[in-house]
């Protein structure tokens, strides 16, 4: 996989920027699990890219569940309170505009242990290790058990291939946005593939309510080719991996303009780093 990448800093972010444009080889239909609820099947393939601006790469991905939306504040305190009762404690208690609205203001850290506790919670194993023991506590690196059937984050790939959904585009529904596509901030003047009509950074006209964040309920939009809510704007998603020890995120954010939600887009943050632009959602091997 080759990939060519420009970095550039915003806030406390550091971002590389990658273009679009591939053909999907669609692999393997079944991992032998039944069907999850609330999460959709991706099956196995390769998504060959071939970018304009930044060269070719492959994205190839095996099949795996993901979850159909973020990880809503609902969904996050059934497993933090089963989890603060069984042994694991978070650095920050998680927060959301509702119980439908994406949870944010978690760390890296926060959302690995939260995937341990679901997987505990349902009977399966958990995926992320430190010392040989069940990454419960603290802020150290655990290693990960891509192996196991458990809850994880995914790869920055898995979610660039998911996000995809088997077309060739910016943003998960095609190459234009608009506030009728996504919830981020919008600047038709400065990008093309706005067509909002803006001429100035402007947050959502719907979800810019007075009230911070400006969230969106989790699936306010339509899906993407793989049946996945939000893949652009709304909450930034934590990821596996990432470099010189910060961690990837993808997806972009209510707070960001149209260009940070980009498909190909990677981020990175400091694991330790909470905000209320950051979420994320599990993926199932």
């Amino acid at each position: 996989m080759k990939k060519s990448m420009m970095y550039f800093m915003l806030g406390a972010i550091m971002f590389a920027a990658q273009a679009a444009g591939f053909v999907f080889v669609l692999g393997d239909a079944s991992i032998g699990l039944e069907s999850r609820e609330g999460m959709v099947y991706i099956p196995a393939g390769t998504a060959y890219i071939a970018d304009l601006d930044f060269g070719t790469y492959s994205c190839a991905s095996p099949g795996f569940y993901m979850d159909a939306s973020e990880i809503t504040k609902g969904q996050w305190d059934v497993v933090y309170e089963w989890a603060v009762s069984n042994g694991y404690a978070f650095s920050h208690v998680g927060a959301g505009k509702g119980d439908g609205h994406p949870v944010h203001t978690i760390s890296w850290y926060d959302s690995v242990k939260w995937c341990n506790a679901r997987s505990e919670m349902e009977g399966l194993t958990p995926c992320y290790w430190v010392n040989d023991a069940v990454y419960r506590t603290g802020t150290e690196d655990p290693s990960v058990d891509m192996n196991v059937i458990g809850y994880r984050l995914p790869t920055g790939e898995e979610w660039e291939y998911a996000a995809r959904g088997g077309i060739s585009e910016r943003f998960s529904f095609g190459d234009q946005i608009d506030a009728g596509k996504a919830n981020c901030a919008l600047n038709g003047s400065l990008f093309e593939y706005d067509t909002s009509g803006y001429a100035q950074l402007t947050f959502h006209p719907v979800h810019a309510d007075g009230s911070l964040p400006y969230t969106s309920p989790a699936g306010s939009y339509p899906p993407n080719g793989f049946g996945l809510y939000d893949m652009t704007g709304n909450v930034w998603e934590w990821c596996n991996g990432g470099t010189n020890g910060a961690r990837e995120i993808r997806g972009g954010s209510w707070m960001n303009d149209a260009s940070f939600a980009r498909n190909g887009l990677q981020a990175f943050g400091d694991p330790e780093f909470s905000y209320y632009h950051l979420g994320f959602r599990c993926v199932l091997h």
